[in-house]
């Protein structure tokens, strides 16, 4: 069974941690899920690479209302690109660009 406190808790641990010294909690986060959960390293590396998304993405919404990132077509491109990348690995079969600027093949 998953207890989901000690979750919590390590996440609260690397979270301070982290906060303290500067650093992303990524290289903490990975070995104790590892280590203290016994989730194979592949799972615990992809959980690592979903916390970060969601970190980047309040970071960047922030220095955004901030007035520090100014969007233009180029980073418009970027974003469709990498949306069409993530529904590609959705729903591989029947993806064929859904949003933009790259196309990305079906089977």
């Amino acid at each position: 069974m998953i207890n989901y406190v000690s979750f919590i808790g390590i996440g609260f641990i690397i979270g301070i941690l982290s906060g303290l010294f500067g650093v992303g909690g990524g290289f903490l986060l990975v070995p104790l899920l590892n280590a203290v959960f016994n989730i194979p390293y592949n799972i615990a590396i992809g959980s690592s690479l979903c916390q970060m998304v969601g970190t980047s993405s309040a970071a960047s919404l922030k220095h955004k209302g901030y007035g520090n990132i100014v969007v233009n077509q180029d980073d418009e491109s970027l974003l469709k690109t990498v949306v069409d990348f993530c529904l590609y690995f959705i729903n591989p079969i029947n993806s064929t660009s859904l949003i933009g600027s790259v196309e990305v093949p079906s089977n």
